[in-house]
């Protein structure tokens, strides 16, 4: 007797620095799986799919649709769709909490800042396109250098919680 299972889909983001991939169903994440991109986009992402794919107890053949994203999505050839992640952004924080309208997005190489509409879609973006402080390969640098790498700095997002006064984002190029 054969066991049926929900239908499972998948989400790659091929991003310059790390490859993630989720495959999720009706009740939610069932697995994860995240890795260094290296020079091959295209393979980091059939590597991270298999790896989250092993975790949860599935074949490719089980998933029902695989949408790409993140600045390899171009490379995935195995995707059912390709999608920006700015649109992906805004489906994510839309289906995790309705109430945040803000989404901030420090990235390998370039960071955003997308403004949704009270629907979820997306209302407005801008991004930086001048200077790589403030992208997530310039702050795995500084942490490097200051002892710490990706994978064991603090969670920035308490920071604010011992902060007594606003710090102010210049556009001027601070390294």
């Amino acid at each position: 007797m054969k066991i049926i299972r929900e239908p499972v889909f998948a989400g790659i983001d091929v991003g310059s620095l790390t490859a993630k991939a989720a495959l999720i169903d009706k009740g939610g994440i069932l697995s994860h799986s995240i890795i260094d991109t290296g020079a091959n986009p295209e393979k980091a992402g059939e590597t991270v799919f298999d790896k989250a794919l092993g975790k949860a107890g599935y074949g490719k053949g089980e998933v029902r649709q695989i949408v790409g994203t993140g600045y390899g999505r171009v490379s995935l050839s195995f995707v059912d769709r390709a999608v920006t992640e700015l649109t992906c952004h805004a489906k994510g924080v839309r289906y995790l909490n309705p109430d945040i309208m803000t989404v901030i997005d420090i990235g390998g190489q370039d960071s955003k800042v997308i403004r949704l509409n009270r629907d979820g879609s997306m209302a407005d973006f801008t991004m930086n396109d001048r200077c790589a402080a403030g992208t997530g390969r310039f702050l795995e640098v500084m942490a490097r250098a200051g002892g710490g790498s990706r994978r064991t700095r603090p969670d920035l997002a308490s920071v604010h919680k011992t902060r007594s006064h606003k710090q102010h984002v210049y556009s001027f190029c601070g390294v």
